[in-house]
């Protein structure tokens, strides 16, 4: 029986982000993080840990389940915030995360919402994504 991946999700997820050029142009990879300490400087994206339930068969072992990402941004107007939130869904909708033992079955961003916190100039985007991982290598 294979080990549960949820650790390898999270560090596929936040290697690919962290290694994109155009994405930690707009962002440094030092503030894509999953634990983000307050008073972090803006613009920063925190990876949540991965919920999962068990999608095995008698044949295989695997999971499905869900990520969340927050892109926080500061300023007058939700642009920023909607150009690192589209970066992030190039990067990660269809995602092959490539994690032995359990192909990605899929990989797809269903949820994708930006809003004006209440000061009314930090703006809060949440994508959240789902994934099926297992079957036969």
């Amino acid at each position: 029986m294979a080990t549960h991946p949820q650790k390898e999700i999270l560090a596929a997820v936040l290697t690919r982000l962290k290694n994109d050029a155009t994405l930690t142009a707009l962002v440094p990879a030092a503030r894509i993080v999953e634990n983000m300490p307050d008073g972090t400087a803006y613009p920063h994206v925190r990876v949540q840990a991965p919920t999962s339930r068990d999608w095995s068969s008698h044949t295989f072992d695997g999971f499905e389940g869900e990520i969340e990402l927050r892109v926080w941004t500061q300023g007058q107007s939700v642009e920023p915030n909607l150009g690192i939130g589209n970066r992030i869904y190039t990067l990660l909708h269809n995602f092959d995360m490539a994690i032995t033992g359990f192909p990605t079955i899929n990989f797809r961003c269903t949820f994708n919402e930006p809003t004006l916190e209440p000061d009314g100039r930090t703006y809060q985007g949440l994508q959240r994504y789902s994934f099926i991982l297992g079957g036969n290598d």
